[in-house]
C-alpha cells in the first residue's frame, strides 16, 4: 500500500518504559511500515519524581547513571527501548515533554500535530492498568479525533482476524469503513449484541406468565430475524464496502458477549467505534467498556465518530 492510498499518513506511540508500552512501538513500527507512515514515540513525564515501579524497571536494562532523568537521558531510554524493535527503512521521529498529566499531552501533541492513530500499551504506569476507566486512556479514547489502539500482546505478525461490534449507529459505520480501509487484507467479522432486555423479557414472560418454550423459542427467532435484517441494511448502507461480511448476532450483554465472540472468532484484534447512538453507546463508559477494555485479552482498537 502506498503513502497515497493509506489512512495512516502519522502514527504516534506512547511510552512509558513498560513492557507492553515496548509491544505497542513494535506494533506502531510494523503498521508504520506497511503503510508508509510516519512514526513519533513520545514520553510524557510526570510531575512527581520516577516513581518505584518505574526504578524497578529502568533498574533492568540502564545502568544506576541514567536513573537521574534528564531530557537527554529520557530520550537515550527512548531510543535503547525503541532499539529492540527496531525495523529496517522506517524512520522514527523522538519527543519528550518535559511535564504534565501524560492524557491531556498525548491529546495536546497529537492534535496539534493531526496524528491519525494512537497507540498505547495496556498495562504501564500511565494505561490501561492505571485505571483505564476514568483515567488516561479512557479520557483519550473519549476526547481524541483519532483512532486509538490499545496492544495488550507482543506483536507476531499483523492482525489477520479482526472483530468489528456494531450497534448500527453512524459511528459504527465510520468504524466498519475504518476496518476495511486499514485493514484491507484481514478477515472481518461483524458483531451484534441484541438488546439483553429482549432476552430478560422472555425469560419473565417463560416465568411469570407461564409461557410454552416453544413460543418463547418463535419469539426469539423472530427478534433475531429483525435484527438480522437490520444487520443486512448496515452493511448494505456502507458504501465504501463492496465485499461480503460474515457476521453473528446473538442476545445478550454487550461486554461478557463481545469477548465470548471475539475468543470463539479467535481473534486478535476488537475495533469498535465510540460514542454511538446504540446500546453500546449507552454502556461504553461502563459495562461495555470496562469489561472489554479490561478483561479480554485482544489488542482493542477504538475510533471515534467521523467528526468531532
Amino acid at each position: 500500500m502506498s503513502r497515497d492510498q493509506s489512512i495512516l499518513k502519522k502514527i504516534l506511540v506512547a511510552t512509558d518504559f513498560s513492557e507492553t508500552s515496548g509491544y505497542a512501538i513494535k506494533r506502531a513500527m510494523e503498521m508504520a511500515k506497511a503503510a508508509h507512515a510516519d512514526l513519533t514515540i513520545l514520553h510524557v513525564v510526570k510531575s512527581q519524581p520516577v516513581n518505584s515501579f518505574l526504578h524497578k524497571n529502568l533498574k533492568k536494562i540502564l545502568p544506576e547513571r541514567f536513573l537521574l532523568l534528564t531530557k537527554e537521558k529520557i530520550n537515550a531510554m527512548i531510543r535503547l527501548q525503541a532499539a529492540k524493535w527496531t525495523v529496517p527503512g522506517l524512520k522514527v521521529n523522538y519527543t519528550i515533554i518535559n511535564t504534565g498529566n501524560p492524557a491531556t499531552r498525548i491529546l495536546k501533541y497529537s492534535r496539534k500535530n493531526k496524528v491519525n492513530l494512537i497507540v498505547m500499551g495496556a498495562h504501564g504506569t500511565y494505561s490501561i492498568h492505571d485505571s483505564f476507566v476514568g483515567t488516561t486512556a479512557e479520557y483519550i479514547a473519549e476526547k481524541t479525533f483519532c483512532p486509538v489502539l490499545i496492544v495488550k500482546k507482543s506483536p507476531r505478525k499483523p492482525y489477520k482476524k479482526i472483530l468489528v461490534p456494531v450497534d448500527f449507529s453512524d459511528t459504527s459505520k465510520n468504524a466498519l469503513v475504518y476496518a476495511c480501509r486499514s485493514f484491507p487484507k484481514a478477515d472481518l467479522r461483524l458483531f451484534h449484541a441484541g438488546d439483553y432486555e429482549y432476552e430478560n423479557i422472555l425469560m419473565r414472560e417463560k416465568k411469570e406468565e407461564q409461557v410454552p418454550e416453544k413460543k418463547i423459542a418463535s419469539i426469539r427467532k423472530a427478534i433475531l430475524f429483525y435484527l438480522e435484517n437490520k444487520m443486512k441494511d448496515f452493511i448494505r448502507h456502507c458504501r465504501k464496502t463492496s465485499v461480503k461480511l460474515p457476521y453473528r448476532i446473538t442476545l445478550g450483554y454487550p461486554g461478557p458477549t463481545i469477548i465470548n465472540a471475539a475468543d470463539q472468532f479467535r481473534s486478535d484484534l476488537i475495533l469498535m467505534g465510540t460514542q454511538g447512538h446504540g446500546q453500546m453507546h449507552y454502556d461504553f463508559k461502563g459495562s461495555v467498556a470496562n469489561r472489554v477494555l479490561t478483561e479480554a485479552n485482544k489488542d482493542i482498537l477504538l475510533v471515534p465518530p467521523a467528526k468531532r
